[in-house]
């Protein structure tokens, strides 16, 4: 005795006989959704300094964190004018980064399973002459009227500070007395 919806149902037992009756089951799983891929971007900064000829004789290239989105997410990039150095152009972009060629800010969409990247270029014209570094300018003296340009450059030329050597020697000074004491404490008890 059963029921075709597998309700609640009684029966009797039939002598000399074994009833049996199977119920089959299934499970449905909820669809799992299959994991967000991620794009990244990297921005390159390259800062070169240049000689008053215009020959490069220095250049600092700097690698901002890299970023990371889904496709609904954005990133922001432009460019970073430090310390003197002016915005030349934009180069090398790779994976068709969003930019803009002056270099303004401006927002991008990430692309799942991709890495762009932009280069941003600047440059500084190294001014003739020695710069007076912050600081040092007490350092430098002009002649009075009555000294001669060679005598006055040579008396008040200052040389740079030793702190160290001097800490050095004071440091050679005790170790020299601290073994002294203790060779004359070990003569002492032999005596």
């Amino acid at each position: 005795k059963y029921n075709e919806d597998g309700s609640q149902v009684t029966g009797n037992y039939v002598a000399g006989k074994t009833v049996e009756i199977t119920y089959v089951y299934e499970k449905t799983e909820e669809p799992v959704e299959p994991p967000v891929e991620e794009g990244s971007f990297i921005e390159h900064h390259i800062y070169i300094t240049k000689d008053k000829d215009g020959k490069e004789i220095k250049r600092e290239v700097v690698d901002k964190p890299v970023q990371k989105g889904t496709e609904k997410e954005t990133y922001s990039t432009g460019k970073d004018e430090k310390d003197g150095f002016k915005f030349v152009k934009v180069e090398n972009p790779v994976n068709e980064p969003k930019y803009n060629e002056d270099g303004s800010q401006v927002t991008g969409n990430y692309v799942a399973g991709k890495t762009a990247e932009i280069t941003y270029v600047y440059e500084k014209i190294e001014q003739p002459g020695n710069p007076i570094e912050p600081g040092n300018s007490s350092d430098t003296t002009q002649p009075n009227e009555h000294e001669t340009p060679s005598n006055s450059t040579q008396s008040k030329r200052k040389l740079p500070k030793a702190g160290y050597d001097e800490e050095i020697l004071r440091l050679a000074a005790s170790a020299v007395m601290i073994a002294s004491g203790f060779g004359l404490s070990i003569k002492k008890k032999r005596d």
